[in-house]
């Protein structure tokens, strides 16, 4: 190469293209890394209103297994097992003896397109007390593609309603 050829902008055009195919390559980076952080700050915010409700919330595999949970679920079976629950572990592990297979048919139908709603009274909770009443949804979980893909499992504590619903009965006779 000589100083007469760069001299005359031979390799002028060569340096443009370099630099705006760099130019380029840096904006699709710089767009994606806009996107992951705008996803991982959605992922955030939908995690702190899971994570601050009193309802508690399970995703179950076709195994049984929790996928995920919340911490008002993690909450209610640490304190009914005394044993903290782990993503993977076989949720009928939480369920009394006595609920084991009614449970197992209702997630069963969930996983049918079923939705599935038991109410129980659990005597003696550690956290919760005495009289304690839940109301457990077995929800299907859908894709984006409207298959099932798992059980949502919702568990509500509905003692004040009960509390209530005792009141109005008694107060009737």
């Amino acid at each position: 190469i000589n100083c007469e050829s760069s001299s005359k902008g031979f390799f002028k055009p060569i340096f443009q293209e370099i630099l705006e195919a760099a130019a380029k390559e840096a904006g699709e980076q710089i767009r994606k890394l806009i996107d992951e952080h705008k996803i991982k700050k959605m992922e955030r915010m939908q995690d702190a209103i899971l994570n601050s409700t009193p309802i508690g919330y399970m995703l179950i595999d076709e195994n049984f297994k929790m996928q995920s949970f919340n911490k008002m679920a993690e909450r209610m079976m640490e304190g009914y097992r005394q044993s903290k629950p782990y993503v993977g572990q076989v949720y009928l592990d939480y369920v009394p003896k006595e609920d084991y297979r009614s449970f197992k048919l209702a997630t069963k139908k969930a996983f049918a397109g079923e939705l599935v709603k038991v109410e129980r009274n659990l005597a003696d909770h550690p956290i919760f007390g005495n009289e304690v009443w839940i109301l457990l949804s077995f929800a299907p979980a859908y894709s984006t593609e409207n298959e099932v893909f798992g059980v949502t499992l919702i568990i509500e504590d509905i003692t004040e309603a009960k509390k209530a619903e005792r009141m109005i009965l008694e107060q009737n006779y």
